[in-house]
């Protein structure tokens, strides 16, 4: 599976996570949220969607930034008591073990070599290298 594919499901799902967060608390009766949490979704949700559309490296380098920002928060979230990380951004275990997953699989889609073509010039019929 390309970093494309995964980068634009996974904006999809941040992104409705974000959207979510601000009209139910906890979101599907599971995960904590506060506004500053639900900014951060719905951003980088957008722009995983925006960057999973257009190429395998903006993929790639969202995937690996935003593995890195996710991995913070769940290392962060499962090593600071309480309820909030740095008392701005209000967590749960349920978040902390999402954000783990996330920044797994952010960073896997990042840094895999998985073989893939180049991406196709604008208008191009065939990318370069296709039969």
């Amino acid at each position: 599976m390309s970093a494309k594919t995964i980068v634009l499901a996974f904006g999809v799902v941040i992104l409705l996570v974000g959207i979510l967060g601000f009209f139910m608390d906890p979101i599907l009766g599971i995960f904590a949220a506060n506004t500053l949490l639900n900014l951060i979704h719905t951003v980088s949700g957008l722009l995983a969607m925006f960057l999973g559309m257009k190429s395998e490296w903006g993929a790639k380098l969202f995937a690996k930034v935003f593995g890195v920002v996710y991995a913070i928060l769940a290392v962060l979230g499962f090593a600071m008591s309480g309820d909030k990380i740095f008392g701005i951004l209000t967590v749960n275990l349920a978040g902390d073990i999402l954000h783990a997953v996330l920044a797994l699989v952010f960073l896997f889609a990042g840094f895999s070599q998985a073989k893939s073509t180049p991406d196709a010039p604008a208008g191009a019929a065939n990318p370069p290298g296709a039969q």
